[in-house]
């Protein structure tokens, strides 16, 4: 009994430490396991650390890593190195910035000028358009008539554009003056209005107005230049692109202009004015 009793302790001795080799080797068995399983997983299951490195430039009261350039020759390498020193994004945001800006800049007054130009071309050709294809009603001539010692005027008018004129009006006066006239009576409020109507292309109207008795006396008086008959007035009508053209015109008879057989005024050098 006591040799059983002493064999049951060493038994237990002897399994005691086996027990530590069994979970070891089990624990092993499950690592290589593991490590198996996780290499049959994909790729994205395994997680990785990212590194960034990042380089900055050289900030104030670093020291420079540049060698100082020995003679004339290094000095290239030795820029180019202290370029890359002075280099960093916060230098070159703020400079791509600042030509950024430069730039836009210079697209929008580009673009501001393309737009002043083309809005010049546009109005130039409206304009030369206008004048090409719009009326152009002029006083052609003025005439006077003697009937039964009294005189009368009859004043041309044509059309020389190539579009009509809408709501033409002529006036016409008549002004018996010495020479040279001492009051103004160019006044269109001292004419008296003969028509309305339109006028095509090429196209001409008449207007007539009376005028005073002649004598011997102002007939001796106009051939000595003493006395002038005037023929004044003015024209006014709308253009097809609905714009008013106003015209005066002044004719004189005798005096300094002379007397026709025919009757026909002379143009005066003043008073003449046409849009």
């Amino acid at each position: 009994m006591v040799g059983i009793l002493l064999a049951g302790p060493a038994l237990s001795q002897e399994s005691g430490p086996r027990e530590p080799e069994h979970k070891t080797e089990a624990a092993k068995h499950e690592q290589k396991a593991s490590q198996s399983f996780q290499h049959l997983l994909p790729p994205s299951t395994q997680s990785s650390s990212t590194f960034i490195n990042v380089y900055t430039a050289k900030h104030a009261g670093e020291e420079s890593e540049c060698s100082s350039p020995k003679n004339w020759k290094e000095w290239g390498a030795f820029s180019w190195c202290r370029t890359l020193e002075w280099i960093d994004a916060e230098r070159v945001i703020a400079a791509f910035t600042v030509i950024l800006g430069l730039v836009t800049g210079i697209l929008g007054l580009a673009t501001w000028k393309l737009w002043r130009s083309t809005d010049r071309l546009v109005k130039g050709a409206e304009d030369t358009a206008s004048r090409q294809l719009r009326a152009y009603v002029l006083a052609k001539n003025c005439k006077v008539t003697r009937e039964n010692g009294k005189s009368k005027l009859r004043v041309k008018v044509q059309n020389y554009g190539q579009t009509p004129a809408h709501e033409l009006k002529i006036w016409l006066g008549y002004r018996l003056r010495t020479y040279p006239p001492t009051d103004e009576f160019w006044s269109r409020k001292q004419t008296i209005k003969q028509s309305v109507y339109s006028l095509g292309p090429d196209d001409f109207t008449e207007s007539f107005t009376d005028g005073s008795d002649i004598d011997e006396k102002i007939d001796a008086d106009l051939k000595s230049g003493v006395a002038v008959i005037y023929g004044v007035g003015s024209i006014s009508y709308v253009d097809i692109f609905g714009k008013t053209q106003t015209g005066e015109f002044r004719f004189g008879f005798g005096g300094p202009y002379g007397i026709r057989e025919d009757g026909m005024m002379t143009a005066c050098e003043a008073g003449n004015r046409y849009d």
